[in-house]
């Protein structure tokens, strides 16, 4: 049975616009027939690796980004050398890799890739070591560049496919063991790679769209721009705008699959990406529209379920909107959400060696608390390393 830990999430949200869509909108989602505010899965993946970096809660080394603009990295881990030859280092490296360029000028790729810092290092290193294959390689490259008319194309592709031959087995090795340095942010959140399938990563941590508990509609908020140089009688609106907000209780939840952390990265490290997910996921916003509309601040209930069987998404206690009735939104979704969790252990059973915890800013739910949001971590992690 997999080894899992899920956290839960209840959170009341301010008027905010922190996850917006094509139409400028915050995203919703109609369930149970009425509109819902919805958070991504995507924008809190985000917000989860902003905060490792702000928090401290993965060291640099264990860090990975994810950008276009790859040629910069290489050159940046080659800039000891000069500018000439290591531009053709670096085009060398992506042509061997078959990385699909959308700016040759500027060397940025054509889809967005997450790479380990270990891995940049270690691309540079085996260019470094082979200098001449990969300095001969880009430049056919730059000669193909040249190259005009309705052969150019065909003739660049099949120049980079010449010079990829000539490289040794020895050089496409240690390009793939170089590709092959999984960071834990790599380990967690995975990576597609579409010219590289090999070095595809399927993540440990799974994030849920968050999904409002309450029926939450999307407000318009109109406001204008005083011009503060305005003489009397003249007139004071320089520009009139709109923007999309709302306001509500969401359900947020996230699984990580320990087993398959380990296997990526080794137990002790899988116990270090533990402790990331759980201090930052309850924590993890977006950003957007904050200036505007400080929204952040932490969630009222966090629960924690630990041990062997199958994730349970409780989103499902939300089918049918919650209804306050004069009491605190996140408080009663959390009574939903407790008695649905109850009737699925009933009928389904608990998790094998299952451990729970929480915290609430709410007293008297019954389910196991730990002193602070902290200890919680700290317990979870300690009960983590025995299972």
């Amino acid at each position: 049975m997999a080894k899992i830990a899920e956290v839960h999430v209840i959170q009341n949200l301010p008027p905010s616009s922190l996850n917006r869509d094509e139409d400028g909108r915050p995203k919703s989602v109609w369930y149970g027939g009425v509109e819902r505010l919805r958070i991504s899965s995507q924008a809190q993946k985000r917000a989860m690796r902003l905060l490792f970096r702000e928090l401290s809660l993965v060291p640099p080394e264990e860090r990975a980004v994810r950008t276009r603009k790859v040629g910069e990295l290489l050159e940046e881990a080659l800039k000891g050398l000069a500018q000439e030859e290591r531009r053709r280092l670096v085009k060398g490296v992506l042509a061997a890799l078959s990385l699909k360029l959308k700016n040759e000028e500027d060397l940025h790729a054509e889809y967005m890739l997450f790479l380990s810092s270990e891995e940049v290092q270690k691309l540079a290193g085996v260019a470094l070591r082979h200098r001449e294959a990969f300095l001969a390689l880009g430049e056919g490259l730059e000669g193909d560049e040249g190259k005009e008319g309705r052969g150019k194309g065909r003739s660049k592709k099949e120049g980079q496919a010449k010079a990829k031959e000539a490289l040794s087995p020895e050089v496409r090795r240690e390009l793939a063991e170089a590709l092959g340095a999984v960071s834990l942010e790599l380990a967690l959140f995975g990576r597609m790679m579409a010219d590289q399938k090999d070095h595809d990563v399927e993540g440990a941590l799974a994030v849920a769209h968050a999904v409002g508990t309450t029926a939450d509609p999307i407000e318009e908020d109109y406001f204008v721009g005083v011009d503060d140089l305005a003489k009397p009688g003249e007139a004071q609106v320089a520009m009139i705008e709109s923007r999309g907000y709302a306001s509500g209780t969401v359900y947020r939840y996230a699984v990580l699959d320990l087993g398959e952390l380990e296997a990526l990265v080794g137990k002790k490290r899988a116990l270090l990406g533990l402790k990331a997910f759980l201090r930052a996921f309850p924590l993890a916003l977006p950003r957007a529209g904050r200036r505007a509309f400080a929204h952040e601040g932490p969630p009222e209930v966090v629960l924690v379920r630990l041990g062997r069987g199958l994730p349970r998404n409780l989103a499902r206690a939300f089918a049918l909107p919650v209804e306050p009735k004069g009491e605190d939104p996140a408080l009663a979704s959390a009574k939903r959400l407790l008695a649905y969790w109850e009737r699925l252990d009933r009928v389904y059973g608990p998790l094998e060696e299952e451990w729970k915890g929480g915290v609430s800013l709410f007293d008297g739910l019954p389910f196991p608390s730990a002193e602070s949001f902290s200890a919680l971590a700290e317990e979870a992690a300690a009960w983590a390393a025995r299972l």
